[in-house]
């Protein structure tokens, strides 16, 4: 390698984000230089090591680079262009000194004292250096010293060594919680939280720093905003472990056991390579805290997964308190004092400072839906009844409405009154059971009716037992041993037909129904429905009729007749209309809100909708609310379908339903983004994630990977946002689905751009381009990522495979339709971007030929603007190729077609003009 080309290397790697590729690069410059003894960028690239292994988790081998360019520096040797960069650093190494036990006490003042003398030689302000004195001192648990220096470091004039306004408040923050002076933290802190200017460090950093004075000055919304914003921008960040420590200790802190949990899960395996021993300390603590409040809970017998398998909490527990205690054992060993151990053992008996706060406007949700929940059924209703008989039918009615909660509540005053059943009774109990279980656990339900079937053939209750067999051979069906269960429901149908037990036959004649949907013979399962229908007519039994025909609606649209079955689901909302107390009339009104919506009849739907919602039913009222949040969306009303998804995650949530209610959470991510309320949107999206990674939904899992995405960029995170997007086009590719990776890797290249990556941006749009080649019938798309892969590799300095992007994308113009706007569109820009490129190398010839059809290009699509800006290159060119007299009027024509408002192109073409004329 050239030194010209390690120099290159050098200026790209300096762009690149921290992390393992940033530090390679560093460490490859450092070894090129170091081979063949160039003096500049060894120390350059030393220089850029130190950041790399800062910013990289890795700042033990920070001390080895930085006290390289220091020996430099003072054998006259550094470069005095990273003058700034050396003094700067050496407020993070003097900072690193307390995050490392093995380093000596009397080293670490060494090296503050040194700091101090060099600042003043160089004629630097104080006021790091006492910072960093401060912080020491507070580390020993040397309070008086700590006081002493805060004092100084405020009263030090800032000067360009400071910490930037929001770092410098960040560090004041922790020096003023750890004196227990909570109010003056917050104060301090709102400076910097009010200030737009841009640090990498910042606000994640204070924000962490201010959740536990937030929490004990009572700032609960401000607490919950801190976390949430905060935990959003460190959660990739490995070097961050000590403020994920932190953010894990706020949960339990808050009653947040299950979210701590999840954090600690997700972060646990950092602690492999932790970036220094403090934060290992610190996370360990803080987990051991969450997991001491979990055994006294009662909980030790839960598990954490972890790399290698699950743990026991309390096996963990005493895995990370006896890390974390060894650690604080050889700080103090060091400093000669007891302050690490002592607060670390204060830190693990942290009580909770709130019961509980809820970290999200679902969680709140949830909370106040919980709260006014409808009760079922009033208890001095059913303490007014004491006939056992009563209070079965009563149960069983109650079922056959779908208002299980009622009917549960009226088993368990069954129960409290007869504890011990007999013959007939005994049966009912028994086949109640059953019909509780049928919907969850199947098996069970079969076990309980198999008893039940005894039971009631012992008692000499024929059609109950036939009943019973019903359900046998229904049950059977949905568990996939059709050949068992079809005959056995098909024999209780024939035995019930016998004894003339109408509203027995019905309900059986809908069971047998049920069979033969299942088996896809839909013409037989109508049949069935007919005669029940038929029969229920004929008993006078509106509500036994609204079940048969809400049983018909479905069966209609699975044979395709979907008008009809949205006429049998809106007869059984009229049938139940007049049954009292039915929940049924929920469910009728759902499936035709169902058909509504699948007709395009939105306004209709939402109407259903919205009395479907009065459910008792907690999981019917929440699929009810969610697909009424999608109507919303549908229909680009983002802020309704915020509200209806917010409440049907927290009603799923609350219903122990974590698998819906991360489903509903993707769709809510998507009503947020597009409400353009970016931290909710990745809010919903965050939570989401983790459950939908248990349960294996893939597909779901990289939809809301995707959102998270475009929440993270406008949120300000393009770095997460990319990394997203490529798991997402990774997968894309997996599966054959082309033209979608595409759009995630155009997508990436995009931001790429705007984040002056150009290398990584030309890696972008070159996958975008190969996968529209891959996908077919994109070939207009394929010529605008490869336009932008050749500008972007151009940008990069990688002029072979921009050239390379930019003749693949000509000859593939040259094949687009000629008459298709479209085409012209790419086409033009095609010619413009290459006409930029080969002008910026020198070929100012084959640049102007470019440019003239490109002008063309634009005047034929009434592109004035565009026009006149190539019209401007084109007077540009012609100067370079020496036409002054051409160029003078080209940019003379192109100045009188410049809008007024575009003062600023308007004063770059007068001065070149100016120029021009000499």
């Amino acid at each position: 390698m050239t030194h010209q080309q390690l120099d290159e290397m050098m200026t790209a790697a300096w762009r690149l984000p921290f992390g393992p590729s940033a530090t390679a690069a560093a460490e490859e410059i450092v070894r090129h230089a170091d081979a063949n003894m160039w003096k500049d960028l060894q120390y350059a690239g030393r220089i850029l090591a130190t950041r790399c292994y800062q910013f990289g988790a890795e700042p033990s081998k920070a001390f080895v680079t930085f006290s390289w360019c220091l020996s430099a520096y003072d054998r006259g040797e550094a470069d005095p262009r990273f003058d700034h960069q050396l003094f700067w650093y050496f407020k993070w190494i003097a900072g690193s000194m307390t995050k490392f036990p093995e380093v000596p006490l009397e080293r670490a003042h060494a090296v503050l004292d040194d700091m101090e003398r060099r600042y003043k030689a160089a004629g630097h302000g104080l006021s790091p250096v006492h910072q960093r004195r401060e912080q020491l001192a507070r580390h020993v648990g040397d309070l008086g010293t700590a006081r002493e220096q805060y004092r100084m470091w405020n009263a030090a004039p800032r000067d360009g060594m400071a910490d930037c306004v929001r770092c410098e408040p960040s560090s004041k923050v922790v020096h003023l919680v750890r004196l227990g002076m909570d109010e003056e933290a917050v104060a301090v802190a709102q400076p910097a939280l009010v200030s737009d200017s841009d640090c990498s460090e910042q606000p994640q950093g204070i924000l962490t720093n201010l959740l536990l004075p937030y929490l004990r000055t009572g700032r609960l919304e401000e607490a919950v905003d801190a976390h949430r914003r905060a935990y959003r921008a460190l959660q990739h960040d490995r070097g961050e472990l000590h403020a994920i420590g932190t953010h894990i200790h706020f949960c339990a802190l808050t009653g947040n056991h299950s979210r701590g949990l999840e954090l600690l899960e997700r972060h646990i395996g950092w602690l492999e390579e932790p970036p220094t021993p403090s934060s290992e300390m610190w996370f360990c603590c803080s987990a051991a805290n969450l997991l001491t409040q979990l055994v006294e809970a009662g909980y030790e017998d839960i598990t954490v997964q972890r790399e290698g398998g699950e743990v026991e909490v309390r096996a963990l527990l005493a895995e990370l308190a006896e890390r974390a205690r060894a650690i604080a054992a050889r700080f103090d060993a060091r400093n000669g004092t007891s302050e690490q151990s002592e607060r670390l053992e204060l830190f693990i008996g942290s009580a909770s400072v709130v019961e509980y706060l809820p970290l999200s406007g679902v969680a709140r949700r949830a909370e106040l839906l919980e709260e006014t929940e409808p009760e079922p059924l009033r208890t001095t209703e059913l303490e007014s009844i004491v006939d056992p008989t009563a209070l079965a039918d009563l149960a069983e009615l109650e079922f056959l409405r779908d208002n299980d909660e009622a009917s549960l509540l009226a088993w368990e005053r069954f129960d409290e009154l007869c504890p011990e059943p007999t013959t007939v009774l005994l049966a009912r109990r028994v086949t109640g059971l059953g019909a509780h279980a049928a919907r969850e656990e199947p098996e069970e339900a079969e076990r309980h009716w198999l008893r039940a079937l005894e039971l009631f053939t012992e008692a000499g209750e024929g059609a109950l037992a036939l009943s019973v067999r019903s359900r046998i051979g229904m049950i059977r069906c949905l568990l996939g041993r059709d050949d068992e269960g079809l005959p056995l429901a098909a024999e209780a149908v024939d035995g019930l037909a016998d004894k003339g037990e109408t509203d027995q036959l019905v309900r059986a004649l809908s069971r047998l129904a049920t069979c033969h949907q299942l088996r896809q013979e839909f013409d037989e399962a109508w049949d069935l429905l007919v005669r029940a229908e038929k029969l229920a007519e004929a008993a006078g039994d509106p509500e036994l009729l609204a079940d048969i025909v809400l049983a018909m609606a479905p069966l209609l649209v699975q044979r395709g007749a979907m008008p009809d079955g949205l006429a049998a689901a809106e007869r059984a909302i009229s049938l139940y209309s007049g049954v009292p107390g039915t929940d049924r009339i929920r469910q009728a009104q759902f499936m035709a809100a169902n058909l509504r919506a699948g007709s395009g009849e939105f306004d209709a739907a939402d109407a259903l909708l919205a009395e479907a919602a009065h459910s008792t039913s907690p999981l019917l009222r929440a699929a009810v609310l969610h697909t009424r949040g999608r109507v919303a969306l549908d229909q680009n009303r983002f802020d309704n379908a915020v509200d209806h998804l917010t409440d049907a995650v927290a009603v799923f949530s609350n219903a122990g339903e974590p698998v819906h209610a991360a489903n509903v959470r993707v769709d809510l991510a998507a009503a947020a983004l597009n409400n353009e309320q970016f931290s909710d949107a990745a809010d919903a999206a965050e939570e989401a994630l983790p459950v939908l990674e248990r349960s294996g939904d893939v597909d779901e899992i990289f939809r809301a990977r995707f959102l998270l995405a475009k929440a993270y960029e406008n949120l300000g995170q393009p770095g997460q946002a990319v990394d997203l997007l490529d798991q997402v086009a990774a997968h894309f590719v997996s599966t054959g689905n082309m033209v979608a990776a595409a759009q995630m890797f155009t997508n990436g290249g995009v931001i790429l751009d705007r984040l002056d990556r150009d290398g990584e941006a030309g890696a972008h749009y070159s996958a975008a381009a190969d996968a529209c080649d891959a996908a077919g019938d994109m070939r207009l798309e394929e010529v605008a990522n490869r336009r932008e892969a050749a500008l972007s590799w151009h940008w990069a300095q990688n002029m072979e495979r921009s050239m390379a992007e930019l003749s693949t994308a000509d000859s593939l113009a040259d094949g687009l339709p000629e008459d298709d706007p479209h085409a012209l569109w790419q086409r033009t820009l095609l010619n413009y971007d290459g006409a930029r490129i080969f002008a910026n190398v020198g070929d100012f010839g084959v640049a102007l030929n470019r440019t003239l059809v490109a002008i063309k290009g634009f005047r034929a699509l009434e592109a004035t603007a565009e026009a006149v800006i190539a019209e401007v290159m084109r007077g540009r060119l012609l100067a370079n190729l020496e036409r002054r007299e051409e160029a003078i009027t080209v940019l003379t024509a192109a100045l009188a077609d410049v809008p007024e408002e575009a003062a600023g192109q308007r004063e770059q073409i007068e001065a070149l003009l100016a120029e021009l004329r000499g």
